[in-house]
């Protein structure tokens, strides 16, 4: 694991997977942005978005799809805004254990295994 400082916080970063993947972003059930998410991790994941900006602690919910090797998988999870800078956002997952976040493991598993 890599920390780093982001305003005051502690930002950790998975070193081993800065794969990009795309992502929508939505709140209050409206998709606000289509980005890209960068640090993937099984706990949250940090977002290229410099259009739209929230304070801590803002429900979120974030859509990922992406090639696995069963195929297309997409999954819409909740999370929560950790941290907000300019160069984004950072997300928390609030349910580790849905059906949505399994398929959101498959997703990170096919990430760290392809080349």
């Amino acid at each position: 694991m890599l920390k780093t400082q982001r305003k005051g916080e502690h930002f950790e970063a998975c070193t081993h997977n800065r794969k990009a993947v795309g992502v929508v972003l939505f709140h209050n059930r409206i998709p606000v942005a289509r980005c890209t998410a960068f640090y993937t991790g099984l706990l949250g994941l940090f977002v290229d978005v410099k259009s739209v900006h929230y304070p801590k602690f803002t429900p979120v919910e974030v859509e990922v799809c992406a090639q696995t090797r069963q195929g297309s998988k997409r999954c819409r999870l909740p999370a929560v805004v950790t941290h907000s800078s300019s160069d984004g956002i950072g997300l928390t997952f609030n349910a580790p254990k849905s059906k949505e976040y399994s398929a959101y493991r498959e997703i990170v598993a096919h990430m760290l295994t392809s080349p």
